[in-house]
């Protein structure tokens, strides 16, 4: 088995998330397009990657917008395959903090935080959105 039919198969515990079948795939085919296209990862840069590029846009963008769905029910499948791997009472995990700068003052959840390339005797701030990223190091 190879790593792109591994990936495939992961993808496939996302099945339940999703109300409609459509959904599912078009969210399977960003998924491989997020690991595959190069540049920046937009929806559209996606649409491209996968030859939709002479197309709208539309329906790649209807999928985070109006398709409902639940997170949980994507990661959850995840983390019950990944913790039979773990042989001792722990689980080793590594934490990625992002801040992403916005210029929008209505984008919902940013705010003013810290800037971290500004030096330590002289605390910079930035109009930003913040991420955090934890994951399962197997």
């Amino acid at each position: 088995m190879n790593l792109l039919q591994t990936f495939i198969g992961l993808i496939q515990l996302w099945r339940p998330a999703f109300c409609k079948r459509e959904a599912f795939l078009r969210s399977r085919e960003h998924a491989v397009a997020a690991l595959c296209s190069l540049g920046r990862h937009t929806i559209t840069s996606f649409a491209i990657f996968l030859g939709r590029g002479r197309l709208k846009p539309s329906a790649d963008y209807k999928l985070y917008s109006w398709c409902k769905w639940n997170v949980e029910k994507i990661f959850n499948p995840l983390l019950g395959q990944c913790l039979p791997l773990f042989n001792s009472h722990y689980i080793v995990i590594g934490a990625d903090d992002t801040k992403l700068k916005k210029t929008g003052k209505k984008i919902p959840f940013t705010s003013w935080q810290r800037d971290p390339m500004s030096p330590p005797f002289h605390v910079n701030f930035l109009w930003a959105l913040r991420f955090l990223q934890f994951s399962a190091l197997i």
